[in-house]
């Protein structure tokens, strides 16, 4: 970990540390291309806990996780494998993860679920006789392995009734 108020581009230093802890995750990082860099203050959110997050243009960010980057990167980078798509062999996985905090039915969760589906799935939501919500907006069934989840995320899971 590297301390500094440097706010200028990116040091080499920094990027080969980056790059070095992205390899020894999985050596498939080696192949990757890098698109754009930056560099910033290291902002922390009110509870102190970091956020992955996926854009809607599919950009996954990593934020918040201050100088506690090291003890929580693998986690973080198993997050944001699972919300790119990439499937790295669980032998290369930290055997923890922290968990998301979301709002179900009105009921504060933690899961580990990344996406809509595989948030049914942990919650034993079977067969296809519910509508889902994400924030407020109706996600068809068949779209719902596409919709990935982020901290604080409200969703609403509405199955049809019979009675009188």
């Amino acid at each position: 970990m590297i301390e500094s108020d440097h706010d200028g581009p990116i040091t080499a230093r920094s990027l080969m540390e980056l790059l070095n802890a992205a390899y020894a995750l999985h050596p498939a990082f080696g192949e990757a291309e890098i698109v754009e860099t930056g560099v910033g203050v290291r902002p922390a959110y009110p509870d102190n806990l970091p956020r992955v997050k996926c854009w809607k243009e599919g950009t996954i960010t990593i934020n918040g996780l201050y100088r506690h980057g090291f003890l929580l990167s693998p986690a973080m980078a198993e997050q944001a494998a699972g919300l790119s798509s990439i499937h790295l062999p669980t032998t290369h996985l930290p055997a923890w993860r922290l968990k998301m905090k979301l709002i179900v039915n009105g009921e504060a969760l933690e899961v580990e679920a990344t996406t809509l589906a595989t948030l049914l799935k942990e919650l034993d939501y079977e067969g296809g006789w519910f509508a889902t919500a994400l924030n407020g907006d109706v996600v068809p069934a068949a779209a719902r392995p596409e919709f990935h989840l982020s901290d604080g995320d409200r969703i609403e899971i509405l199955s049809p009734m019979q009675g009188g």
